[in-house]
C-alpha cells in the first residue's frame, strides 16, 4: 500500500502490511490505494481494526516452528565465537525509530557487561565493544543466533504480529518489549511465560535475566 495503483483498469488486491494509523503516520497515498482496491489483505486483526471503513481479509503470516527451535546454547556460542559465561541479548530489526532502535541502543550503552547481537535486514552498521553485528542473514543462522541469546529485545511501539519476537519465543528465548503485536491480546499468565512486557526496556533487561520462562510452549499452545 506504499505504491501507486499499477493499472487502473484491472482489479487490484492491496496488501496492508504497515499500520500507519496506529503509528500516527497516516498516508493519503495508502488511503487512496485501499479505497480503490477490490480486495484488501492484512496479516493482523489489530491492523484491520485501525482501518474499520475497509473490509480486510486477515491472513496471518506463520513461523516455521521446526526451524526456529531451542538448540544447544553452549555449542552454538562456541561455534560463533561468543562468550559462554556472559549474558547475551539479541535485537532483530532495522536500526530506526519504528523498531525502537534508540531505546535498544540506550540499553546497549547502559549494560556494557552484556554482549549484544544486532541483526538487521538492511546494509546498516553499529559499532560498540559489546556488539556483534549481522546483516542480511538467512533464517538458519538467525535461528542459531536466537538460541545463543539469553533474551530478545525490540523497542517498537507498534507491531502487526512482531514475527521476530515469535521466532525468538519458538527458540525459547524470552522477550523484552512493549505490549505490542499478537502479544497484546494475550492475558498476563501467557505473557509471563514469554518474557517481560514493559514501557521501560532498561528495567525489562534487569528483570529478564533473573526469571525463568517457557516461551516456546506458550506460542505452540497458541498455534
Amino acid at each position: 500500500s506504499f505504491i501507486n495503483r499499477i493499472d487502473n483498469t484491472k482489479p487490484t488486491i492491496a496488501f496492508l502490511q504497515d499500520d500507519l494509523r496506529a503509528m500516527g503516520k497516516t498516508s493519503t497515498q495508502q488511503d487512496t490505494v485501499l479505497k480503490f482496491a477490490q480486495q484488501i489483505v492484512t496479516n493482523s486483526f489489530q491492523t484491520a481494526l485501525s482501518y474499520p471503513e475497509f473490509d480486510c481479509e486477515v491472513i496471518p503470516v506463520g513461523v516455521d516452528e521446526k526451524l526456529f527451535r531451542p538448540k544447544n546454547k553452549k555449542m552454538l556460542r562456541e561455534k560463533y565465537g561468543f562468550s559462554t559465561k556472559k549474558k547475551i541479548g539479541i535485537f532483530v530489526g532495522s536500526l530506526n525509530s519504528v523498531k525502537g532502535w534508540p531505546e535498544v541502543k540506550a540499553c546497549i550503552k547502559k549494560f556494557p557487561t552484556i554482549d549484544w547481537i544486532v541483526v538487521t535486514k538492511h546494509k546498516e552498521f553499529y559499532s560498540a565493544k559489546n556488539v556483534f553485528m549481522y546483516s542480511r542473514i538467512d533464517q538458519k543462522l538467525l535461528s542459531d543466533l536466537y538460541s545463543c541469546a539469553d533474551f530478545f529485545i525490540i523497542g517498537s511501539k507498534v507491531e502487526t504480529q512482531c514475527l521476530a519476537a515469535v521466532e525468538a519465543c519458538l527458540c525459547n528465548t524470552p522477550v523484552v518489549m512493549h505490549n505490542v503485536g499478537i502479544f497484546k491480546d494475550f492475558d498476563n499468565v501467557d505473557k509471563n511465560m514469554c518474557g517481560i512486557f514493559t514501557d521501560d526496556l532498561e528495567s525489562g533487561v534487569k528483570r529478564v535475566t533473573k526469571k525463568t520462562f517457557n516461551a516456546r510452549k506458550m506460542i505452540i499452545n497458541k498455534r
